[in-house]
């Protein structure tokens, strides 16, 4: 997840200047567009969740390039993985929509409203709440283990 972060922010700058020449409208749609149809890349087609439009070629998947989107499933395994394609299209729907979002919120430029800020509370604590979760989580099962639920 780290990972998908990282490079989708990097690759989000280094194309800011094409992605600014978008309408955010016509971004949000055509980055959700994409997210679906390669939704499936990972297994080996194309098409969104259980609707397979077209298999991919298997040579795509033999240099293992996991990380892009293209794994090799017979050598490779995550418990925790999220590969630039697709979900660098997920991260340009939210990078859209916060440009469609900006624009139109007028009341105090630089300010979201007030109904939004505690999710923006959350959102400015990310890297936070993703570091502690794993801990909670594990405490939480540990406990639960010995109450004896587990």
């Amino acid at each position: 997840m780290l990972h998908l972060l990282g490079c989708a922010a990097l690759l989000t700058c280094l194309l800011h200047p094409a992605l600014e020449k978008l309408p955010p409208l016509a971004g949000v749609t055509g980055s959700a567009v994409l997210f679906a149809l390669l939704n499936q890349l990972p297994q080996g087609w194309l098409g969104f969740e259980g609707t397979h439009l077209a298999a991919l070629p298997a040579a795509w998947y033999k240099p293992n390039l996991f990380w892009l989107g293209l794994p090799d499933l017979t050598v490779f395994s995550s418990s925790d993985y999220f590969p630039l394609l697709p979900w660098v299209f997920l991260y340009w729907v939210g990078y859209f929509f916060a440009r469609w979002f900006r624009a139109r919120c007028t009341a105090q430029p630089g300010l979201p409203p007030k109904a939004l800020r505690p999710l923006c509370a959350v959102g400015s604590r990310t890297l936070l709440i993703y570091m502690l979760h794993q801990p909670v989580i594990y405490g939480a099962l540990l406990g639960l283990r010995y109450l004896g639920f587990v």
